[in-house]
């Protein structure tokens, strides 16, 4: 695949870094979509996300949001759940304004999933949306994460900071009142949120996510009202699907099927999804992917 970048300047100056990854084959592209990293993470780590879509004829757009790690403005300290929205909402627009990207698909991962839950419930634009161990309960893993729930604490008891992977500061004050006066909190909220979306939806799951639990998402995606969407399982993984390259390449596998899926199934998608989703066309090989890796590590440091 070829990559290249666009910078989305803002009104108020600050600006948001986007990667376009193509397919290298000469067929017309079978669809968009949109990679939304998780928390802490960055556009790279999504590197053979993109390479396996590109591989299967996806045009992928990726992007950091503001006040997080990578190139775009702000920093990481000062991230909330509507700055991640309004981020979300931002390349959205520019997609649709600069590229004529009227409609297309959405893969969230973790945290960005929570976001991209109420993103689709609002928006008509979001044909489908796929997310991978996707937060749906914040409060409660905010708790798991770091082992106190701040969001019980009244402000002036909150800490300055919380570290999160033993070395990202983030000011609790402003997340903490973000998360409050704007909804992010209750799972309940995303329930609400997801019985008003219309769009077909696949949640990937790990087993063994102490973070994130399979009876929350459940609960959130109401299954049994809604056949347009499908919870997968993958086994033997936990929250960071990464750890265990077996995993991560099965759930790279089932991903880009379910997509496929997703872009081609059309309206009867929201009478039910299929019993099982087609076998990818094309597979990146190990080299293929760690060349990736390893030139988009370069590119975003440069």
């Amino acid at each position: 695949m070829s990559t290249e970048e666009s910078v989305l300047r803002l009104e108020d100056g600050r600006q948001i870094v986007i990667w376009h990854s193509r397919p290298q084959s000469e067929e017309p592209v079978r669809g968009t979509v949109l990679l939304a990293p998780g928390f802490c993470a960055r556009m790279y780590s999504l590197a053979a996300m993109a390479a396996y879509l590109c591989a299967n004829g996806f045009a992928v757009y990726r992007y950091d949001p503001l006040d997080h790690r990578g190139p775009s403005s702000g920093e990481l300290a000062d991230f909330t759940m509507t700055t991640g929205r309004y981020s979300m909402d931002q390349v959205l627009d520019w997609l649709a304004r600069e590229r004529g990207v009227e409609s297309l698909g959405v893969i969230a991962t973790s945290l960005s999933a929570r976001i991209a839950y109420r993103v689709a419930s609002e928006r008509d634009n979001v044909a489908y949306l796929v997310t991978a161990v996707g937060v749906t309960h914040l409060r409660a893993t905010l708790e798991r994460v770091f082992g106190v729930d701040h969001m019980a604490s009244p402000p002036e008891q909150l800490p300055e900071t919380v570290v999160f992977e033993e070395r990202h500061h983030i000011r609790t004050l402003g997340f903490a009142t973000d998360a409050h006066e704007l909804g992010w909190n209750p799972a309940e909220t995303t329930r609400a949120e997801l019985d008003r979306a219309s769009v077909p939806i696949v949640a990937f799951i790990a087993r063994d996510d102490d973070w994130v639990l399979e009876s929350e998402v459940e609960e959130a995606l109401d299954l049994a009202n809604h056949p347009e969407r499908r919870m997968c399982k993958l086994e033997g993984s936990g929250h960071n699907l990464a750890k265990n390259p077996r995993i991560a390449q099965a759930m790279l596998r089932e991903l880009t099927g379910a997509v496929m899926a997703l872009e081609t199934g059309g309206e009867w998608l929201r009478a039910g999804l299929p019993p099982s989703f087609p076998a990818i066309e094309r597979e990146p090989t190990f080299e293929m992917l760690t060349a990736q890796v390893i030139a988009e590590r370069r590119r975003s440091v440069r």
